[in-house]
């Protein structure tokens, strides 16, 4: 049965949704203001950004992924894939067909703003300002973090026990009128993830309350379980984060400055990696706070870049203003380059902090290894050094205080920290296996180490595989994982452990990449002497290979073996987009339709060529003669296949005949 309406009297439902209103209107406003929960937005230095809406992509197929490789990519190749469709915020829960919206799932990376997103739907159900969600007379937050929601066996542990009535009466409707935010659905234990009883998968299911609306967020890694849920009835929505449009909205709202806002938009237009880091609104975030620090003391020629670099800065610029605030330093003060180990930490002001920074790593560490998130009397009587933010229950459940680290992203850099104190204390890769958030943490690790000038032990995470590809070639298989750690610590090259240095071909074409990934890969390629491997198959990808390879490098140092698949050039000059160092390309794998003059100007680009693979349509003279032919030009060429989808072979042959004369090393 549904809720009577009689517009003169307020049943028990209206009452409670009031109140859950104002609960919402409370904490929610109170959690973005930076004046009284000051530290998320880094100190009272940083100012209030209004919400900027990410950009949300629905995948029309739910049982495929949401790649990285797409979601960052520019809207209208978004826009040609079948499988996305961009879609606006009040849109969200608008039903696909005649049917209402039963389960939708909203996945992304962490700090993309998965949070933020379902923080502002609640919010505006509470202010009555989306006309979708205003249908809905009740809407449950759930921060899935909190241990008091994990601990759930039934409805009646979701809701505030003071309302027993209220729970009769939604049980009695079957749900119907009710939507829930599930937040943080990689922040439950490994089981409750997957079992079936769990109260969770019950109300994703529909088993319980059916005519429930329930909205569930989740990084990348953990969506598996719930794709098989995904029906007719529901969306699957993929957090792209922010364009170029919304990174200069967000930077212009945090500066409020014109003139630092034209120097911070300068600088990251010439870094790719922070370029490439901003698209995420937590990065944007911690970006632009760095940068506001730079401008202030003057010291822009020690920007950070990797990961580690920026986290470290992030890490001194907290515990800089946390020491400011307690009156211990001024603003004056010169925080030691790094805070990672007690030497770091052996200075008069920072004597007394190190026992409680070393033990935030401490719970940081064994929060991640048991994917806990938030933490309470383990915390009592320790300073949290504005590291951490204090947990504001929407309920009214959570009576006692707890609290979780600014940012999961944060906690995984501190859990880093623990471990380079701590090496005995390495996870397996059975371990990260089932936790995908030790990835993070492992990346930290290596690049701590670096920072303190200690080699990395063999891990079995990292291992490289030795394998025979066509042409009995040996190459040198390498993980996406191992391509980030290499970044956050270049002297992994010269580890034997990874086999790294053996001059086999390097080979990264059957990993998940996104294009972050692609532009590692273009810098390593060209600030080592390294034959790298890799497939490429959409536009953003190849451009973000190529800043990789031109940042901070004049010349490239590495040989590139490119394969290009499935490029839709329709839209810009192939010849013009394939440009890359001539000298470099060794190999190239081009399986694209381009028509033939466009195949042969971009084989002609590259006259070092050892590998060749091209599909002809058409007959393959290059409007040349034979002894002029692209082709013949190439004298170090020593394996050709070609691919005729023509009739019209007879050129194709002709100039074939002249690679299987004796003196030519030519496999064809």
């Amino acid at each position: 049965m549904a809720w009577a309406f009689n517009p003169t009297v307020n049943s028990p439902i209206d009452e409670y949704a009031l109140k859950l209103r104002e609960k919402y209107n409370k904490t929610l406003t109170r959690y973005k203001d930076p004046d009284i929960n000051k530290y998320p937005a880094a100190g009272p230095t940083a100012p209030a950004v209004p919400f900027i809406p990410p950009k949300l992509i629905r995948l029309k197929n739910h049982q495929e992924k949401a790649d990285a490789e797409f979601l960052h990519s520019i809207d209208k190749e978004i826009l040609k894939h079948d499988n996305f469709e961009k879609i606006k915020i009040g849109d969200l829960l608008k039903p696909l067909r005649d049917k209402p919206l039963k389960f939708v799932l909203i996945e992304g990376e962490p700090g993309i703003g998965k949070s933020t997103l379902v923080k502002e739907l609640a919010l505006r159900w509470a202010k009555r300002t989306d006309k979708l969600l205003n249908n809905f007379k009740i809407l449950f937050f759930i921060p899935l973090r909190l241990e008091i929601y994990q601990k759930a066996e039934s409805i009646e542990d979701l809701i505030d026990v003071e309302c027993i009535n209220i729970i009769s009466l939604i049980k009695r409707a079957r749900g119907a009128g009710v939507l829930w935010i599930l937040d943080g659905f990689d922040e439950l234990p490994h089981h409750l993830r997957k079992s079936s009883t769990s109260i969770f998968i019950k109300l994703i299911k529909g088993d319980i309350l059916p005519k429930s609306t329930v909205i569930v967020t989740s990084r990348h890694a953990a969506t598996d379980p719930l794709l098989i849920f995904l029906e007719d009835d529901s969306k699957h929505i993929a957090l792209r984060g922010f364009g170029s449009t919304e990174i200069l909205k967000y930077a212009s709202k945090y500066f409020k400055n014109q003139v630092v806002l034209f120097e911070f938009q300068s600088h990251y237009s010439g870094s790719t990696v922070i370029e490439n880091m901003l698209y995420n609104p937590m990065n944007c975030f911690i970006m632009c706070k760095i940068f506001t620090d730079f401008i202030h003391t003057k010291n822009n020629n020690k920007y950070p870049i990797t990961m580690t670099a920026i986290y470290n800065y992030y890490v001194r610029a907290l515990l800089k203003r946390h020491l400011i605030d307690a009156q211990v330093i001024d603003i004056n003060y010169e925080m030691p380059p790094h805070l990672i180990r007690e030497i770091d930490f052996n200075i008069s002001k920072l004597n007394d902090t190190w026992e409680d920074f070393y033990y935030l790593s401490r719970v940081a560490y064994k929060g991640v290894i048991k994917q806990e998130y938030v933490f309470g009397k383990e915390l009592h009587n320790v300073s949290k050094l504005s590291m951490m933010d204090t947990i504001i229950s929407f309920t009214g459940f959570d009576k006692d205080e707890s609290s979780s680290f600014i940012h999961t992203t944060l906690q995984d850099y501190f859990a880093a920290i623990y471990l380079v104190n701590n090496p005995g204390s390495m996870f397996t890769e059975t371990d990260m296996n089932q936790n995908s958030n030790l990835e993070d943490v492992l990346i930290f690790y290596v690049g701590l180490s670096k920072h303190i000038d200690r080699k990395i032990g063999t891990l079995d995470m990292l291992r490289t595989n030795v394998f025979h590809g066509s042409y009995n070639l040996i190459y040198l298989g390498i993980s996406s994982l191992l391509l980030r750690c290499i970044y956050e610590n270049d002297l992994l090259l010269h580890n034997q452990d990874y086999n790294l240095d053996f001059g086999h071909t390097w080979s990264i074409a059957n990993v998940p990449m996104n294009n972050f990934d692609y532009f590692i890969a273009g810098y390593i390629a060209a600030t080592h002497n390294i034959t790298l491997r890799i497939n490429v198959s959409h536009a953003t990808q190849l451009t973000a290979f190529k800043k990789g390879l031109q940042f901070q490098q004049n010349s490239v140092n590495g040989k590139i073996n490119i394969r290009l698949h499935y490029l839709d050039f329709s839209r810009a000059d192939p010849v013009a987009e394939v440009d890359l160092p001539s000298d470099a390309v060794i190999g190239l794998n081009l399986m694209l339709d381009l028509d033939v003059y466009s195949i042969c100007q971009i084989i002609s680009k590259f006259p070092l060529l050892e590998e060749l693979l091209i599909k002809i349509d058409d007959k393959f003279d290059c409007h040349s003669t034979i002894l002029e032919h692209p082709l013949m030009k190439l004298k170090e060429l020593e394996r050709l296949a070609i691919v005729i989808m023509t009739y019209n072979y007879k050129s194709i042959l002709e100039i074939l005949k002249q690679f299987v004369v004796p003196e030519r090393p030519l496999k064809i």
